[in-house]
């Protein structure tokens, strides 16, 4: 399959993107679980410590939060 290269390229950018970033880590949390498997549905959040590099920008320390 063509696109398989794409999207693992597309995921390594994104990971490296990332680690730059939060090179502490991004980590998430379940908040609340609305099913079980096989099809689990839940909301979660994340958060990190912008202390990194991303685009360019230098990170100086603060918190970002995504629920």
């Amino acid at each position: 399959m063509e696109n398989e290269s794409d999207d693992a390229a597309s995921f390594a950018r994104s990971h490296e993107v990332f680690t730059s970033a939060f090179p502490g880590g991004f980590p998430w949390e379940v908040l609340k679980v609305f099913s079980a498997p096989p099809q689990a549905v839940f909301t979660f959040r994340h958060w990190a410590k912008f202390d990194g590099v991303f685009n360019g920008k230098e990170g100086g320390g603060q918190l970002v939060r995504k629920i």
